[in-house]
């Protein structure tokens, strides 16, 4: 046969990608969830203005006392 090869030349190997079990998936994230990972600001308060402080119109400390006539 014509050529000498060397074995250790030829073969190269490289390590297996990881792969995960059967069991062990990951969840998928749907867009309610994606939506709230994602929010920054809070909700507005339309009564003094302020944003993400735990109230809004109807709850809000200064507007409480203003009581708004319904007909």
């Amino acid at each position: 046969m014509g050529k000498e090869i060397n074995c250790e030349e030829v073969a190269t190997y490289r390590e297996p990608n990881k792969v995960r079990a059967k069991g062990c998936g990951k969840r998928i994230k749907g867009g309610k969830e994606k939506a709230v990972g994602n929010r920054v600001k809070g909700r507005l308060c339309t009564g003094c203005g302020e944003r993400g402080v735990g109230h809004d119109s109807r709850t809000c400390p200064r507007v409480v006392g203003v009581s708004v006539s319904q007909p």
